[in-house]
């Protein structure tokens, strides 16, 4: 079994604006585990402004953390003993998410199903988005572009 991290810092084509900051770009922590043959993954990014904590935090508690990590996907239900650790150890959320999402990749190929097939009974095909709008886009100009209004569910209320 083995666990590797990566880090990334990928460039947003236009700065995404708030209304407190500007990001240029989105960096972040991808985690692979490998074992039994099945392959998963599970990302943390924190985002500066949004969340109370730095990325570095999350890569310190990584590396401090790192064989209690590895202990997780010893057991044989790694979901309820991960709920148990992080509130014992604090882990920061994104890497609660990151190890979350691994873990329930892992999981789901391990017991030959979809994601959605191995968290939900019954489940859409799929999902009702809500997104992020920076505050200085012109909006209608900016889902002009990523025709949303082509798709179904989506109405210009601006002319009712």
């Amino acid at each position: 079994m083995t666990i590797t991290c990566y880090l990334y810092k990928i460039p947003f084509q236009n700065p995404f604006k708030t209304g407190k900051n500007i990001y240029k770009y989105r960096e972040g922590i991808i985690l692979e585990l490998k074992k039994e043959g099945i392959t998963a993954y599970g990302e943390a990014a924190p985002l500066p402004g949004f969340s109370s904590y730095s990325l570095n935090e999350v890569l310190t508690q990584l590396k401090e953390f790192q064989s209690e990590f590895k202990q997780l996907f010893q057991n044989r239900n790694p979901r309820e003993v991960a709920v148990d650790f992080y509130h014992k150890n604090t882990i920061k959320p994104s890497l609660q998410f990151a190890l979350d999402t691994l873990i329930t990749d892992w999981m789901s190929q391990k017991h030959g199903q979809s994601l959605a097939d191995f968290l939900f009974e019954n489940h859409n095909n799929y999902i009702n988005i809500n997104g992020v709008v920076g505050s200085s886009a012109g909006i209608i100009e900016m889902l002009d572009k990523s025709a949303v209004f082509d798709q179904p569910r989506f109405y210009d209320y601006s002319e009712i």
